[in-house]
């Protein structure tokens, strides 16, 4: 955690704290605030964003640990263990688009969805593209999703860079339920982070922006 000296309303002393990650989301994630007025944009921008980071669930209602990471940065190269506890890399720059796929639990409708994915795809020539599937923790029971790369975040380095870690709650330290798609370049391409984790990814625009991401890159990057 980094703390951060800002101009408070009279009577007001309660010490502010920003995470790092939140603080490299807003500022290209390379580069740190020095001065008092990029400090206090910080928070303007948070509370700007608040609203986006709620997230509901039943009655409950969940925030975000940090910002997401953007469209057009590029995404991080992280290391996941399966449930066999071997390491594989996701993210980063691959020359393969990649469709990851997080949830804070594995049900029914995310069955389905990650089904009806696979028939789309294969509809529409898309195989040559990595699918992974990562939770948090490992106390989610993995099968055989069709295709799809199951991967742990043991590391919390996915979690961390990402910024779709959960808070508070019985779902605390779970991923929220979104859907990325990295391109050939290793730029983050699309996402689409639900607001409700009952809910169901819109699929026909994620087939859209797949298509896209994978037939856009020339060697020179799609942004």
């Amino acid at each position: 955690m980094v703390f951060l000296s800002v101009s408070r309303p009279a009577g007001d002393n309660h010490d502010i704290f920003v995470s790092s990650m939140t603080i490299r989301t807003l500022f290209g994630r390379s580069r740190m605030p020095g001065t008092t007025g990029t400090r206090n944009a910080i928070f303007m921008s948070i509370a700007q964003k608040e609203s986006v980071l709620q997230i509901r669930y039943n009655t409950s209602t969940l925030h975000l640990e940090d910002m997401p990471l953007d469209i057009g940065y590029a995404s991080e190269r992280v290391e996941l263990q399966n449930s066999l506890n071997e390491s594989f890399s996701i993210g980063g720059q691959s020359g393969a688009t990649q469709l990851i796929v997080t949830t804070p639990f594995i049900d029914e409708e995310l069955l389905v969805q990650l089904h009806d994915i696979n028939v789309l795809m294969d509809l529409n020539a898309l195989g040559e593209i990595s699918k992974t599937l990562i939770v948090a923790t490992g106390k989610h029971h993995f099968s055989d999703f069709g295709g799809w790369r199951s991967g742990i975040d043991k590391t919390q380095a996915f979690g961390d860079y990402y910024g779709i870690r959960l808070s508070p709650g019985e779902l605390g330290g779970e991923f929220a339920k979104a859907l990325f798609v990295v391109s050939k370049d290793g730029a983050l391409f699309y996402h689409e982070i639900l607001s409700d984790l009952n809910a169901s990814f819109d699929l026909e625009k994620a087939l859209v922006k797949i298509a896209a991401a994978h037939n856009c890159y020339t060697g020179k990057g799609c942004h």
